[in-house]
């Protein structure tokens, strides 16, 4: 899903794996094939801040945050260099 298309994300989807947090973002690309964009984040154990293992794409920021806020952590929408 290329930068600026993010009005063509239609979920997002958070899973524990592995001991640590998959976000997963479903859209569709300007050709109309679904497209899968994931994202890692370091395992809160009990707390519920999270942080990205690496750069997550500024245009699915708040959609990643969004879906981590509705599964119950918090993202202050910062990545890492």
């Amino acid at each position: 899903m290329a930068s600026g298309e993010t009005d063509r994300i239609t979920n997002c989807s958070v899973y524990p794996y592995d001991g640590e947090l998959v976000v997963e973002l479903t859209g569709v690309d300007e050709d109309g094939i679904i497209v899968v964009v994931s994202y890692e984040f370091d395992a809160p154990g009990d707390a519920s801040v999270v942080e990205p293992k690496g750069t997550v794409d500024p245009d699915h920021v708040p959609h990643v945050r969004d879906g981590l806020a509705d599964e119950g952590y918090e993202w202050q929408g910062r990545t890492k260099s």
